[in-house]
């Protein structure tokens, strides 16, 4: 047996159809609206971020931030930056360092009679760390005058600002990379000059190097 409708309640039915279609395609909109505007957000967020230490990579320098176990520079490659025949550079130390990196040191006695030290460290650093670590450099009314980037302008490079050296970072890798140049204090300004035009030529060297 079937049932008959009351017309005006098939009437009724008829008109509420469309409304709860409507409803649930707005309703959807609104849900996939607020979805794209939460992803554009997290996206710019993540992009703004990284926008105030991000620099254009010419490279991969995964080999160049590895801690290794191993000085990055032999004596003969020290003797070529400094122009000094490999009989002027002796090394002096070289181990694994309390960081999780490596330090080797050389002393280099320069053509005008002049010694001088030059050594190299890695340090351990997580990627986080390192990026935290160049936002205080880069911002810091201080340190800021203090860093600068590689002659290809994709990695940072800030000089301590009256001890003899180098510190090498990129914001894409964890770890560092620390060039001394000199521990004398008692220099011209000829010779600091000199040993600093030096510890950037080691720097750019490595960089070089070590890019893949």
């Amino acid at each position: 047996m079937t049932m008959k409708v009351p017309k005006f309640l098939a009437t009724a039915l008829l008109l509420c159809i469309p409304l709860l279609v409507s409803s649930c395609d707005n309703s959807e909109k609104k849900d996939s609206q607020v979805t794209s505007k939460e992803d554009r957000e997290t996206s710019l967020t993540s992009r703004d971020s990284d926008a105030d230490i991000a620099l254009e990579q010419q490279a991969d320098y995964t080999r160049l931030y590895a801690l290794g176990d191993s000085c990055k520079m032999t004596a003969e490659e020290t003797a070529s930056i400094y122009e000094v025949p490999v009989s002027n550079v002796k090394e002096t130390y070289s181990a694994v360092n309390g960081q999780g990196g490596y330090d080797c040191t050389y002393h280099v006695t320069l053509e005008d009679g002049t010694k001088t030290v030059f050594s190299l460290s890695t340090f351990q650093m997580s990627k986080e760390e390192v990026q935290a670590q160049l936002r205080k450099l880069t911002t810091g009314s201080y340190d800021k005058d203090f860093i600068s980037t590689s002659e290809a302008g994709d990695n940072y490079i800030w000089k301590h600002p009256n001890q003899g050296y180098y510190v090498l970072y990129n914001p894409n890798f964890a770890n560092g990379l620390q060039v001394r140049y000199r521990m004398v204090f008692k220099l011209s300004e000829t010779q600091r000059n000199y040993l600093e035009k030096k510890g950037k030529e080691a720097i750019e060297y490595l960089i070089d190097n070590y890019k893949n």
